[in-house]
């Protein structure tokens, strides 16, 4: 999978956790799940602030 699409996937798929996360234990929730996906990209290669800037990006898309 090319760089560009899984940024793009890790963004849709922290985004999604945090649109239904309605209550303080599942914004909670959202954002261990946001700590993972960030583990795994940096993991896989992705910069620091590559991953926060999705995260970022994620979370200021649901409002």
């Amino acid at each position: 999978m090319d760089r560009d699409r899984q940024l793009s996937n890790a963004v849709k798929y922290m985004s999604e956790r945090y649109k239904l996360a309605d209550t303080p234990d599942l914004e909670e929730r959202a954002e261990l799940y946001a700590a993972r996906i960030k583990n795994q990209l940096i993991l896989d290669g992705f910069s620091e602030r590559e991953v926060e800037s999705a995260r970022i990006q994620a979370k200021w898309s649901v409002s």
